[in-house]
């Protein structure tokens, strides 16, 4: 990593010191799975149309637990993938015994074991979903990396590399917090108040 260091010091080096992110809170108001419902409801689509998906959404699952649907759990939203994640968070109970909620907060409670929380949804070191780091980023509370469309453009503008564990890893050993520095590059190309 040593003679890379230049590289991403200068990649880290584009978010101000003072940089204070106004909407890392947006999902405190919600239980896991609401939370869950939001951040694979947040794209790809603009926002009135992304608004319309998520509340549909929440507007089936109400309070409940994801593990708790009993219909439509796998037609929550337009796109296959995004009803494949709910189908897999639906299944949590089925594979280890927990409802949605119960395995998230004993994540909270075991951080270390928060990228786990991957392979639930059948990803373990290849590319996932920018939704699951969305929603370990923003309502665990935990250093994560969603690559979207841009935020690969300003990584390729410094030729790093689009793996989240080494730049969440290279963050922390130049003492940067990757999550507030994926929000400062997302906004600005984005005016996604909900990212």
């Amino acid at each position: 990593m040593t003679r890379l260091i230049p590289l991403w010091k200068a990649f880290m080096d584009q978010m101000p010191l003072d940089y204070k992110c106004s909407n890392e809170n947006w999902l405190d108001n919600f239980n896991f799975s609401q939370s869950f419902i939001l951040c694979v409801g947040s794209g790809p689509w603009r926002i009135e149309r992304r608004k319309q998906v998520q509340s549909k959404a929440l507007s089936i699952l109400k309070n409940d637990d994801i593990t708790d649907l009993t219909y439509n759990y796998d037609n929550l939203f337009p796109l296959d993938w995004q009803n494949m994640l709910i189908t897999h968070a639906y299944m949590i109970n089925r594979y280890i015994g927990f409802s949605f909620e119960e395995y998230c907060n004993m994540l909270c409670k075991n951080t270390h074991k928060i990228f786990s929380f991957y392979e639930i949804f059948g990803y373990t070191d290849k590319k996932h979903p920018k939704v699951l780091s969305m929603f370990i980023r923003d309502k665990f509370k935990q250093p994560a990396f969603p690559i979207d469309r841009h935020v690969k453009q300003n990584l390729n503008k410094y030729n790093i590399p689009h793996n989240e564990k080494l730049i969440i890893q290279n963050c922390e050993a130049l003492n940067t917090n990757p999550s507030n520095l994926n929000r400062y590059i997302f906004n600005q190309k984005s005016s996604n108040p909900n990212y």
